[in-house]
Formats: C-alpha cells, sequence, structure tokens
C-alpha cells in the first residue's frame, strides 16, 4: 500500500471497519441528524483539540459504535477529512447519532444510500485489503 500523510488541513478523521468475514462496518444516520439523515456512513467525525487524525478516528468508533478498533492505518486523505481502517471481532452498540448497523460485503454497497464519497472511500478500502 502506497504511504500517504494526513494533511494540515484535515479536521474530519473516520475509519472503515473490516470484520473477519471482510465485510464492513456502516451505520445509517439517525431521522434526527442535521446532517445526511436517514444516509449510511462509517464511523467518524471532528477532530478536537490537542487530537490527531489517528486519535479522532479511535475515538469516533468507540462512541458511535461502542468498541476500540484494532490494527488501525491511514487509507488515505480525503478532502478535510483523513480516513483510516481497521479491523474488528466486536458487535456494535450504536449510540443516538445512528439508527441503525450492518456489515457490508463490496456488492452490497450498491443496495443502500450513502453520504456523498462514502462509496468512493470504500471501494478503496475494499481494493486496499484484497
Amino acid at each position: 500500500m502506497k504511504i500517504i500523510k494526513v494533511s494540515q488541513k484535515v479536521s474530519i478523521a473516520s475509519v472503515v471497519v473490516f470484520n473477519k468475514k471482510g465485510e464492513v462496518l456502516v451505520l445509517k444516520r439517525s431521522s434526527t441528524c442535521k446532517n445526511n439523515p436517514g444516509k449510511w456512513n462509517f464511523p467518524g467525525g471532528h477532530i478536537d483539540k490537542g487530537e490527531t487524525p489517528k486519535e479522532a478516528a479511535i475515538r469516533e468508533c468507540e462512541e458511535e459504535a461502542g468498541f476500540t478498533p484494532k490494527k488501525v492505518k491511514l487509507l488515505g486523505n480525503y478532502g478535510k477529512m483523513a480516513t483510516f481502517i481497521g479491523e474488528t471481532n466486536k458487535t456494535p452498540k450504536i449510540n443516538e447519532e445512528s439508527d441503525d448497523w450492518k456489515f457490508i460485503s463490496k456488492k452490497e454497497i450498491k443496495k443502500l444510500d450513502f453520504v456523498n464519497n462514502v462509496v468512493n472511500v470504500l471501494n478503496r478500502a475494499f481494493k486496499d485489503k484484497e
């Protein structure tokens, strides 16, 4: 995998989490969410002051999915978002920011309504795991 450095301009961090079956965790944004309600995404959010993008991605996963991802490494920098990939064998316990969750295969990407650019990131993550 090509090493990609995190830009100083990033303000958001996210993590694409794979399970043992090679599926990715996606979360359905709450219907009460201000941005993209009802659309699917992966755990992520704003980077807090004094936090690295990687620390923020891990924290966001802990908050939104209820577990700490393992083997977290940088996937890439997408505009203001640094995206990491990680692994888990845990069952998610979502918070109020999401209405649902599921692990999906690459074939299932087309079946869901995602937040903008998520499909491109997921395709890149699946390619990285091949």
